[in-house]
């Protein structure tokens, strides 16, 4: 039996979602009853429709899929990248995919979106918790986003202002 809960969660605090608007959060949950930062990021209604450098995102998102399937041995794995395969926008991209990032380029890969006329650009880091020392703990996933200069950072603070 297959374990893939660690990858059908997301928890989005809800100021940056609501910058995408509604239509993001309900074509997701039609499209989806699980939505983690993959299908999020890849479904073609979701957060790729504003992305900018997607061809190189979502490049960086199916080689990190690619060494957690690698490393998990998760049939649940092998079902969500055939599901990210099928997205009609990853299709129309899979020229560029066959190209592997480079060691350099995919230490620090940017996503760069626009949103309401504005270009922010948003760096990630992904923290993996491995360790069997406290089974709550193990394989836990957290994906964190930062702004990846001042522009954007400047935009992020101004909305996060006005919901306060």
């Amino acid at each position: 039996m297959s374990d893939v809960r660690k990858y059908n969660s997301i928890k989005l605090y809800s100021g940056p979602l609501s910058l995408f608007g509604t239509k993001v959060d309900i074509a997701l949950r039609e499209a989806t009853t699980q939505i983690n930062i993959f299908r999020a990021s890849l479904h073609p209604e979701g957060f790729a429709a504003y992305t900018k450098n997607f061809e190189e995102w979502r490049s960086y998102l199916l080689q990190l899929l690619q060494r957690l399937k690698l490393t998990n041995r998760d049939e649940g794995l092998n079902a969500l990248t055939e599901e990210m395969l099928e997205y009609p926008n990853v299709q129309a991209t899979r020229e560029y995919a066959s190209r592997a990032l480079s060691p350099e380029s995919s230490l620090l890969v940017p996503c760069v979106m626009e949103l309401h006329g504005q270009e922010l650009s948003l760096f990630t880091t992904l923290t993996i918790f491995g360790s069997p020392r406290d089974i709550t703990l193990h394989e836990l996933f957290i994906e964190l986003f930062y702004p990846a200069d001042p522009k954007t950072e400047q935009f992020l603070k101004s909305v996060t202002a006005l919901e306060s």
